[in-house]
């Protein structure tokens, strides 16, 4: 070797030192690993981040010692109670009689209904009695009319169960039921017998017993048509048999009276040429 000139010297790793490709690969996998759950971790922060924003900008929260208490915003509230009103004012109405619903119906909440109501209706303790007996009498002889449909009987008599509670009068659910089921007309014996006897009768409310009825109108009205043909019918011919017996009794009249007013004639003939 010349001295003014010395040779590069490479020296190479040994075989140990080189890292293999499995360990290479295994190195990669692990980052590869930790980047995907870093971005989980943000993802997922940032999701409960914006439904704490969701939730805090529709409830309010208020903050004790101890916890955070969120409570229904007041648009939650309002809308609830709107929806009581309107359907108590809608309750008010029904059991009003026919002809005041114009004039009841100008109110607008049912505080003001209700104000109305009394100061119409009340009266002195005298009235209220009378009123009061004249209700539990209606109620009593409650019946479904002919030609009037099962939604007909069934507000009629929500008419009349709504006067009676607007003056103190109790009506136990199940005996309203039951009066809604004998009300109706012959044709429901069938399905009326079968409810009659249900268990749940007396907590199921009248609205469900509709509602469970309605479904066999149909085939009610079916039945009730053949008699609803067949009655005038039957109306004529006991009408043509009721004038035939009464012109048999005029003629017969006449002619038991007919020789009793000849001779009352000739009498007055004589009785003047005399």
């Amino acid at each position: 070797m010349h001295k003014a000139f010395p040779l590069l010297v490479i020296k190479f790793p040994l075989p140990e030192e080189l890292p293999t490709a499995s360990k290479d690969g295994s190195h990669c996998q692990k980052k590869r690993y930790a980047t995907a759950m870093k971005i989980a971790l943000l993802s997922m922060s940032r999701r409960n981040c914006q439904s704490k924003m969701a939730v805090t900008l529709r409830y309010p929260i208020i903050k004790t010692s101890k916890h955070s208490i969120i409570l229904p915003s007041p648009s939650i509230h309002s809308f609830k109670k709107k929806k009581n009103d309107v359907k108590a004012r809608t309750t008010l109405l029904l059991s009003l009689p026919d002809e005041h619903q114009l004039r009841f119906s100008k109110n607008k909440t049912a505080q003001e209904l209700w104000a109305v109501i009394l100061k119409t209706f009340g009266g002195n303790e005298a009235t209220k009695k009378t009123k009061k007996n004249l209700l539990k009498q209606q109620y009593g002889n409650f019946r479904a009319k002919g030609s009037e449909t099962l939604e007909q009987t069934f507000t009629r008599l929500q008419v009349i169960v709504g006067q009676l509670q607007f003056i103190d009068v109790e009506v136990k659910q199940d005996d309203l039921n039951q009066k809604f089921l004998t009300s109706l007309a012959p044709e429901w014996l069938m399905h009326t017998i079968v409810w009659r006897n249900r268990s749940d009768l007396d907590t199921m409310s009248l609205d469900d017993l509709y509602n469970h009825l309605k479904v066999y109108e149909t085939e009610v009205q079916k039945k009730m048509e053949p008699n609803t043909r067949t009655w005038p019918l039957s109306l004529q011919q006991n009408t043509a048999g009721e004038m035939m017996k009464l012109t048999l009794l005029v003629f017969t009249l006449l002619a038991v009276m007919f020789p009793l007013l000849v001779q009352m004639l000739s009498l007055l003939v004589s009785a003047k040429k005399l």
